[in-house]
């Protein structure tokens, strides 16, 4: 997975209008409960993109698939 490249969400939540997206950058999330870091708690790598009804946000890479890579 790369910048520029579609994709979808895995695991679509029902009610969700966010279908398709295109990667607009990454970075790391390790997770925070309350003002604290969870311990032990590994980063995981986060999306950011540009959905399908206009929208920035994040998503975990872990719950996308790619649908059409750039070139």
């Amino acid at each position: 997975m790369k910048v520029g490249d579609l994709i979808k969400i895995s695991d679509l939540p029902q009610g969700d209008n966010r279908e398709t997206g295109l990667v607009l950058g990454f970075d790391m999330y390790a997770g925070t409960m309350g003002p604290v870091t969870r311990p032990g708690r590994a980063p995981e790598r986060i999306v950011e993109v540009q959905w399908n009804d206009g929208s920035i946000g994040w998503i975990l890479q872990t719950r996308t698939e790619v649908i059409s890579e750039s070139r």
